[in-house]
């Protein structure tokens, strides 16, 4: 018995996930290794994981003027 398109569907969004989940890990470890972890917190857009008297180092890359 052949599977339902429904079923084939199924398979394809599993598939689908599946490469995606195992891409992102790959690059994602990749880009761990090249930059390092982040620095104070997992999210660094929730600024109420730091607490007050932390003081975390602040590098800004300058333009050359010329």
């Amino acid at each position: 018995m052949e599977p339902s398109a429904f079923d084939k569907m199924k398979m394809g969004a599993a598939m689908g996930g599946t490469v995606g989940l195992c891409i992102g890990f790959v690059f994602g470890s990749i880009s761990l290794i090249r930059f390092g972890p982040a620095i104070g917190s997992v999210v660094r857009s929730e600024p109420r994981l730091l607490t007050p008297h932390m003081k975390l180092p602040v590098f800004v890359k300058q333009r050359n003027q010329e």
